[in-house]
């Protein structure tokens, strides 16, 4: 539950707090990718907010997108093909 309100929090943040919570792109990202890494499949709710979270501040990351995007992707490619 606590991952879950996180997740929606740094998503909404994501949106809402702009600039000033996307500048901490380098603490949030790793930490955000890390977490995400280590769901399971049961964490289904807590995935679907992380993935949220993920989408939001990437979405508005512009350029510093790309210091994440191969990471991101594995991430993204890795939750596709698991059950």
């Amino acid at each position: 539950m606590v991952r879950e309100a996180a997740a929606e929090t740094v998503g909404k943040f994501s949106e809402y707090v702009v600039p000033d919570f996307l500048d901490l792109h380098q603490q949030v990202m790793p930490c955000m990718l890390s977490v995400l890494k280590e769901l399971t499949p049961q964490n289904d709710l807590t995935i679907q907010k992380g993935l949220f979270a993920l989408h939001e501040f990437t979405n508005n990351l512009d350029d510093d997108v790309k210091l994440y995007l191969n990471d991101s992707i594995h991430l993204l490619l890795g939750f596709l093909t698991n059950p």
